[in-house]
Order: structure tokens, then sequence, then C-alpha cells
């Protein structure tokens, strides 16, 4: 369940799946030939086909509240929201049929949730550890730039190196998570809350 709930706002369904609905019609041109190779396999009512509202979606210097761009989301955002309700329910559903058997029977451990269910429990200590700390610290900084010895998103030190380590401190760090002071989990859990609304409102609305 929490893995699905987190599948719904992550990064790829709001930011990369929904906002590209427009960059067939948009992006198209006659060297990249999208016009005759795509079109046609894209149906209006999924996409944005409308070139001015694709321009002051694009190009910005325009507001969302008028008639035509309401107009022209309105089709494809019921669709989208129509698609997501049915596939997030379908993959709940299934794994409430699943879960007896899983977690009764089979008693499977959910190594995913392992952090975010540390983190709810009150008798957890997880942030008083200096290396979750030290984790947050490494994982939260972003530069943007590649790495040497990069191949694409895959960085082949950090691939041979932390994953050897991930795999050892993988007990150490169950057994710090486990001593989280419930309090402190919701007011940082609320703060994130507060942070992550915010970007979304500023992001969304700005054009």
């Amino acid at each position: 369940m929490m893995s699905i709930s987190s599948g719904i706002a992550n990064w790829n369904m709001l930011a990369a799946a929904i906002p590209i609905t427009g960059h067939a019609f948009w992006f198209a041109t006659p060297e990249n030939e999208w016009k005759q190779l795509i079109w046609q396999h894209l149906p209006n009512w999924l996409t944005i086909w409308d070139h001015q509202v694709l321009r002051d979606y694009y190009e910005g210097k325009s507001s969302f509240l008028s008639k035509r761009h309401i107009w022209g989301w309105a089709l494809p955002i019921l669709a989208w929201t129509t698609f997501s309700s049915v596939f997030f329910s379908t993959m709940t559903l299934i794994s409430i049929l699943l879960r007896k058997q899983w977690t009764g029977h089979e008693r499977l451990t959910y190594p995913v949730i392992q952090m975010p269910g540390a983190m709810m429990n009150p008798k957890s200590s997880v942030f008083q550890s200096r290396l979750i700390w030290i984790g947050f610290a490494i994982s939260g900084t972003y530069l943007d730039i590649e790495a040497p010895l990069s191949f694409g998103f895959l960085n082949i030190p950090a691939f041979l190196i932390f994953i050897p380590i991930t795999m050892l401190m993988a007990k150490i760090g169950a057994k710090a998570v486990h001593q989280i002071n419930k309090q402190i989990i919701n007011k940082l859990f609320g703060v994130f809350l507060l942070i992550v609304s915010s970007r979304l409102f500023f992001e969304y609305f700005s054009f």
C-alpha cells in the first residue's frame, strides 16, 4: 500500500508522464517526421494537440485561467485521472488479495518499506543515528555534473562500492530505524508535506 501510494505522486508520474502529453505535437519537425510516424497513434482525448494551447504552455507568458486553455486540458486531464484511478485501484486490490499469503504465510519482509515503517514507529530512534544523518546528507546533495567513469545515469565506482556497503549496512540500518521518537517523526513528516505541497503548487500554477 505504501509503495502504491508513493507511486501516485512520484516524479515519473506527475512531473514526467502527464506534462509531456503535448511533446509529440509541439516538438514535431520535418526532420524527425513525428507528424507522419507518431501523430496517427496518439488519441486526441489523451494528448494536447492545440498548437496555441501548447505555445502558451511551453513558452509561458500566459495563464491557465482562460476558456481555451481549460477546454484544451479538460479532456486529457479527465482521461489521465480515470486511467490513473483505475490502474492504482487495481494494484491496491491485487495487494489486498495477496497480503494474507505474502504476510501471513510467506512472511515477506518488504525491504522497500522498512525505512518508512521505521520512521513511523514510535519506538524507533532512526533520527538519532549518525549514520542515518550522514546518509541523508549524501543523498540530499545534488550536483548537476556528470561524475567520472559514468555510463549514462550509472556511475561505475558508486555501483561497485555503494551496493556492497548497502548490503553490509542493511542490518545495522534496520536496527537503527526502530529507535525513533514518534513526535519527531510527526513534526518532520508535517514539514516534509508542507515543502512538497508548496513546491507542487508553485510549479503547476506559476506559469
